[in-house]
């Protein structure tokens, strides 16, 4: 049975296999001895080699292209969700408090917001994503009598081009 295995040499019968392996590359399998696993073994050719690192380098470019591209999307992704979130909250703070209306606009006592125009709720600057403004265009009695409709938009610019989120809430008024 050891005979089948490869690198066997009839004067290694007492011997472990990776024992008779290491001795074989030592002696280099001497002819005549019956080890022939080493035999006619060549290293790469130049052409092999030059083969094998322009295929590693055309998948690293690669994978820097796809990096560049995730990071890209990654800031997009950032923004617009600092919009939303802006635009959220602006919409609850709206949403929070009692409004009256005086057929103009409609105030809680320290904000009026006059109906059919934007108003300029707020400017905020976030670190990593830019300065964004924030309007609220109410309308009354839409969509029925007694409700005010509120369009909030968080307004931001991104390479040069203005960005907006907008969300549509409901609110009663006195």
């Amino acid at each position: 049975m050891l005979q089948n295995l490869p690198g066997y040499c009839e004067n290694d019968a007492g011997r472990g296999l990776s024992e008779r392996f290491f001795i074989g590359l030592r002696n280099n399998c001497k002819p005549g001895k019956g080890c022939d696993y080493l035999k006619n073994q060549q290293g790469f050719t130049l052409i092999e080699i030059l083969v094998a690192m322009t295929l590693m380098v055309i998948g690293l470019f690669a994978v820097i292209g796809m990096q560049t591209f995730a990071l890209q999307a990654n800031s997009i992704a950032n923004q617009l969700s600092v919009a939303t979130s802006l635009a959220g909250e602006a919409l609850e703070d709206i949403s929070s408090s009692a409004w009256t209306s005086n057929g103009a606009a409609i105030t809680n006592g320290t904000t009026t917001l006059p109906f059919d125009a934007s108003t300029n709720y707020g400017t905020y600057t976030h670190q990593s994503a830019g300065v964004y403004t924030t309007t609220c265009t109410p309308t009354l009695n839409s969509p029925i009598t007694g409700i005010v409709q509120l369009d909030i938009t968080a307004t931001y610019t991104f390479k040069g081009n203005t960005k907006s989120v907008t969300m549509t809430g409901y609110k009663r008024v006195l």
